[in-house]
This record gives C-alpha cells, sequence and structure tokens, in this order.
C-alpha cells in the first residue's frame, strides 16, 4: 500500500491544532484538554464524583483525584456532599467554572456547525461509509492506546 494516504491524517491534526490555538479563548490558557473536559463533565454530570467523571474521560481515578484537585485550587469546582450520602464527595462548577464550561461549549459548536457545513456536500452514503470508516479507525486507536498504557504500566 501507498504510505501517501496517511499525509492526509498528518495534514489533519496539524489544520486541528492550528484551528485549536486560533479559536483559543484567552481564559482558557493555562488549562489542559484534561482539565477542561473534567469540567465539563462536571457539568455536564448529575452528582459526579471521581468515579463517575473518571469512567466519562476513560480515564484512571489517580489521574481525575489529581485533575480535581488542581481546579479545587483555583477554584473552578467546588466539593459537597449529598444530604443522604456523607461517604462519597461529589463536585460541581464554581461562577469560575461554569464560565469555562460556556466557553467550551461555544467553541464546540463552532467547530460543530462548521463541520455539519462541510459535510452537508455528502450523500447519505458517502456519509455512513465515513461513520464506518471513523468507528473502525477510532477502534483501533483505542486498541493501541489501551496497548501502550498497559506497557506503560507494567514497566513501572
Amino acid at each position: 500500500m501507498d504510505k501517501s494516504i496517511l499525509r492526509p491524517f498528518g495534514e489533519w491534526l496539524e489544520k486541528h491544532e492550528i484551528l485549536d490555538r486560533l479559536l483559543e479563548n484567552p481564559k482558557l490558557k493555562g488549562l489542559g484538554y484534561s482539565e477542561v473536559h473534567t469540567i465539563v463533565a462536571i457539568g455536564d454530570l448529575d452528582m459526579p464524583n471521581v468515579t463517575v467523571i473518571a469512567d466519562k474521560l476513560s480515564m484512571t481515578k489517580g489521574a481525575i483525584s489529581k485533575i480535581i484537585k488542581k481546579l479545587q485550587l483555583e477554584n473552578y469546582i467546588e466539593s459537597f456532599q449529598a444530604n443522604d450520602n456523607k461517604q462519597k464527595i461529589f463536585y460541581k462548577l464554581t461562577g469560575k467554572g461554569k464560565e469555562i464550561y460556556k466557553l467550551h461549549e461555544y467553541r464546540h459548536n463552532i467547530w460543530e456547525d462548521k463541520d455539519m457545513d462541510f459535510l452537508s456536500r455528502y450523500s447519505k452514503k458517502e456519509l455512513d461509509f465515513i461513520t464506518d470508516f471513523m468507528n473502525s479507525y477510532n477502534e483501533y486507536l483505542n486498541e493501541w492506546v489501551e496497548e501502550l498504557e498497559e506497557t506503560q504500566r507494567e514497566g513501572q
């Protein structure tokens, strides 16, 4: 197979990074991808705790705990306990966290609208093929990620 098929994937990633930087709001500076998505998860979930957030983001509870500590220190989120469950700790967004949530949602909507405009050029049959391809490719990437994570865990 000709390796030139890989070039568009690389270009897509580069353009995506450029657009990310161009669309980035200064208020998101200092927050990484995982931190922003933890804020979004907390905003989306009902009664989010470390376990629920970790499951939603496909991350370890340890990683989420670390992110939560940083987000609490920077006043993006706060913890609370439910009246009927004093053992579990849950999280909610502060005003500052809600602002990040809204900025992310706005930015996400811009991407989605532009992408939907682009995809409207294609027939249902073509879109079905693209969807099948992308689902398959993402499954392949997930397997690779799992392999690498397992290798790293074994190396520790």
